[in-house]
């Protein structure tokens, strides 16, 4: 999946961007669109776009509300229906508040918008056509290095892909016989196991994904400027961040499942039946966890839910609210605008959250 969004990401993000640019009162539309797109990358590009006043702050909005980040790529892989409702109310609710936003002329410096004691109307101006790659290469200026970490994420990539090709042949199998219970129990706890290769080809690949995961710094975000600038102009280096990606994802899910077991096994709490027996208040818990940028904490969440320990609710209040990765570029080059941005989405997150909870009974 993440690879072949990344190809996607390659082919069309430049066309995005130019349709992005064409009609203003569109923009939300397609800001929503990109934000859509699994992955932080479509989201990360709008970010500098605002910057440079090609976008309005509508479409900033549009597109980090729709945004799911790299937990899209786990809930579309175990719960695809869920995912595809998630994304359409998050998508529609989107473009509905990024045109509300830019109607009222709200921005980072008028939070208010129309409603500001010193409001000022904003004059919107065509501007020139922006090529993605060569503007996000001119606002990055990171120049590459050949650390150890570098050397090791764009080398053994090959080796990781290789390890996951096999793992897929083996895992399609291991679902065809893992149908009986008796089975799966057996080569879990059956080191000397006829087919224990399925477990040290798992183990194999998960400790590649944290040998990557760590050579590529990725501790809070994934997706740079720089990586998703290599993305759009390489198939190798799309091949080379895919792997990473996935790593990333890989690394955040094992983490979720530790950190749950263990917290339930040392606490004797359980922490799913607290927030769900919360009711109403667990909206704001999912929207809140939401406003914490990154996608390490957005893979935990959505880990909770594909494993039932969460309402539908929740996950659409948390989606909605929830920035990925998007949000550090938009920190790093103007923090009020961040700040605001993010909060505003909040506000929808709640209003559609508690609407579902009330209207859809969970």
């Amino acid at each position: 999946m993440v690879l072949l969004f990344s190809w996607l990401q390659y082919k069309t993000s430049g066309k995005f961007v130019a349709l992005l640019q064409k009609n203003t009162k569109t923009q939300p539309f397609f800001g929503a669109l990109l934000g859509l797109t699994p992955g932080c990358g479509g989201a990360i590009i709008v970010m500098p776009l605002y910057i440079k006043k090609v976008v309005t702050f509508g479409t900033v909005i549009a597109t980090l509300a729709a945004t799911l980040g790299d937990a899209a790529f786990l809930l579309i892989a175990k719960a695809p229906k869920d995912a595809a409702v998630v994304h359409l109310v998050a998508f529609v609710t989107a473009v509905l508040w990024g045109m509300l936003i830019d109607k009222l002329q709200i921005t980072h410096d008028q939070p208010l918008g129309r409603f500001s004691k010193n409001f000022q109307q904003l004059k919107t101006h065509a501007k020139k056509e922006v090529d993605p790659v060569s503007f996000i290469d001119s606002i990055e200026g990171e120049e590459r290095n050949e650390s150890l970490g570098y050397r090791i994420t764009h080398q053994g990539y090959v080796l990781w892909w290789w390890v996951c090709l096999v793992g897929l042949i083996l895992g399609v199998t291991l679902l065809v016989k893992a149908s009986d219970p008796n089975y799966a129990l057996e080569l879990t706890f059956d080191p000397n196991h006829k087919d224990a290769i399925f477990n040290y080809v798992g183990l194999f690949g998960t400790l590649l994904s944290i040998i990557l995961f760590i050579a590529g710094k990725h501790f809070i975000g994934d997706d740079t400027l720089e990586a998703l600038r290599d993305k759009l102009t390489s198939s190798k280096e799309t091949l080379i961040h895919a792997a990473s990606e996935t790593a990333f994802v890989t690394f955040w899910v094992l983490l979720a499942y530790l950190i749950y077991e263990y917290g339930m096994y040392f606490s004797n709490l359980d922490f799913a039946q607290m927030i769900v027996s919360s009711g109403p208040l667990s909206i704001l818990f999912g929207a809140g966890i939401g406003l914490i940028p990154g996608c390490g904490p957005q893979i935990l969440f959505v880990a909770a839910y594909t494993e039932g320990l969460l309402p539908m609710s929740v996950l659409i209040a948390h989606a909605i609210s929830q920035d990925g990765d998007a949000l550090f570029p938009l920190i790093a080059r103007n923090s009020k605008a961040a700040i605001w941005s993010t909060v505003i989405t909040t506000i929808p997150a709640i209003i559609v959250g508690l609407a579902w909870f009330y209207f859809m009974g969970n």
